[in-house]
């Protein structure tokens, strides 16, 4: 919605009819709008009116005055603008089925104008006024709109203006570049503002002055575009938890400038993670971002026989009992709809004006999802070295080595399994992570028969191995 325009009344005698006016029942007040703006188009800015004439032309009611008050139509203009700006405010005009309306944008295009020369052109003479919004909220009940009266009238008094701007265009490459070297000499050589040369070099070139001042005030005050590069030295500073004050000095930007680099690079980061989920996951409402402690949910820890042929400092790892069905299916049920969450944030994320909010919430859905993730797997450990022991003894290759490189092969799936599982099916996790080491492992083949032997590996460095990628998965000792 347009700002409303920092403008006061001209003449104090149209301001006082004005507080009339919009104490008139609602009904009348739109008989005086369309009254304003006729008479608005038929005063002439060079000549007196009195103000009982001005008077009887909108409220219908003849006054009169010993003295009579006369006022200059350059005066009254802005004043009958105003009074139809806020007249309409208090009671938006629907549209007249025999007169069409524009928005902003669409004058803005019938003229090949910026919305900012628009608004400026209401300063000119192009009076406004305001309609019930199409999609109305809390914050925009309604919108303003140009009538093709005023268009028409605007047209009728301004030609030769907006001719000019529409011919004008927008500058080129080489132009730009010329005009700006041009307008550095004048301020170095004056004490001229970048307005006033702006304004003065680029009606030399009748190109618009907006563009050419905003790229001369961004080189006075340092804050052009940056590189990809200096943008990734900012984000790197900041990470290593340099002052933000020595940035800004560096690269002659403000904290706010600073700021804007990093939430930019990091929304970026942020749109190019891949998120996946079960099909069945919804997102979460926005105050539910966190999770339950379920340990007490676990059965108590049982040291099996597959888990006693472990090395002793895996036993800790793989000696957690698992969880309740239960438990398992309401860990990762939230672990998906915490992605989903995280997924429709990521969707809707904007780089080029990334909501901070946003950024966190996604984060700590993505963060909170990962420890949901390894609390579940921090319980199969048990069913792991079950599976791959009875496995090796049905194929009499048990011993030591092998039973820790199946191990890794188990991580593997078991990671796997975590993030495709679906736990809206009907199929438990442990079942289907069950089936599923069966089938990995059935499909190593055993080594062929006459074969040279293999080089065997140090199981020390083995053990080791398997504990790192544990401690990945989340598997690790009490």
């Amino acid at each position: 919605m347009p700002r409303r325009r920092a403008q006061a009344f001209l003449c104090s005698p149209l301001q006082d009819l004005l507080a009339q006016l919009l104490r008139a029942p609602a009904e009348r007040r739109i008989g005086h709008i369309e009254r304003v703006e006729r008479l608005h188009d038929t005063l002439e800015p060079g000549r007196t009116y009195p103000l009982d004439f001005i008077a009887y032309q909108i409220t219908q009611y003849r006054q009169t005055s010993d003295e009579p008050t006369l006022l200059v139509g350059d005066a009254v203009l802005p004043d009958l603008r105003l009074m139809i700006d806020a007249l309409s405010r208090v009671t938006p005009v629907e549209d007249d089925a025999g007169e069409a309306v524009l928005r902003p944008k669409e004058l803005a295009a019938r003229w090949s104008v910026s919305l900012k020369t628009l608004d400026r052109y209401r300063g000119l003479g192009l009076r406004w006024r305001w309609r019930p919004a199409e999609r109305p909220t809390a914050r925009h009940p309604i919108e303003l709109v140009y009538t093709m009266s005023a268009v028409r009238y605007f047209e009728g008094r301004h030609a030769k203006r907006l001719g000019r701007a529409a011919s004008s265009g927008g500058w080129s490459g080489d132009e730009i570049e010329g005009a700006l070297v041009r307008a550095r000499r004048l301020m170095q050589r004056s004490d001229a503002t970048a307005n006033r040369v702006a304004r003065f070099v680029a009606g030399k070139h009748h190109r618009p002055a907006e563009t050419l001042r905003r790229r001369l005030l961004a080189e006075a005050s340092g804050t052009g575009r940056l590189s990809e590069r200096d943008a990734a030295v900012i984000e790197r500073a900041h990470r290593m938890g340099v002052p933000m004050a020595k940035i800004t000095e560096r690269f002659g930007r403000s904290r706010a400038s600073v700021y804007r680099i990093l939430q930019g690079r990091r929304a970026r980061a942020l749109k190019s993670v891949a998120i996946t989920f079960a099909s069945g996951a919804t997102p979460l409402p926005e105050q539910d971002v966190s999770f339950k402690d379920v340990a007490s949910q676990a059965a108590s820890p049982a040291v099996t026989t597959a888990v006693r042929q472990l090395p002793e400092s895996l036993r800790g790892v793989f000696g957690h009992a698992s969880l309740t069905h239960a438990a398992e299916t309401s860990l990762l049920s939230r672990m998906h709809r915490l992605r989903a969450t995280a997924g429709e944030l990521r969707d809707r994320l904007d780089p080029s004006k990334p909501r901070a909010g946003d950024m966190d919430r996604m984060e700590r859905c993505l963060a909170e999802a990962d420890e949901l993730r390894r609390r579940v797997a921090r319980h199969q450990g048990g069913l792991l070295a079950v599976v791959v022991r009875q496995h090796l003894i049905d194929r009499d290759e048990l011993n030591e080595r092998t039973l820790l490189e199946r191990l890794s092969v188990a991580l593997d799936e078991l990671g796997a399994a975590l993030t495709e599982y679906d736990p809206w099916q009907a199929t438990s996790f442990e079942r289907t992570l069950r089936l599923r080491l069966q089938r990995r492992l059935s499909a190593i083949a055993p080594p062929a028969a006459g074969s040279r032997a293999r080089k065997r590996s140090d199981t020390r460095v083995l053990t080791e191995s398997l504990i790192q990628r544990c401690e990945a998965l989340g598997l690790k000792a009490d």
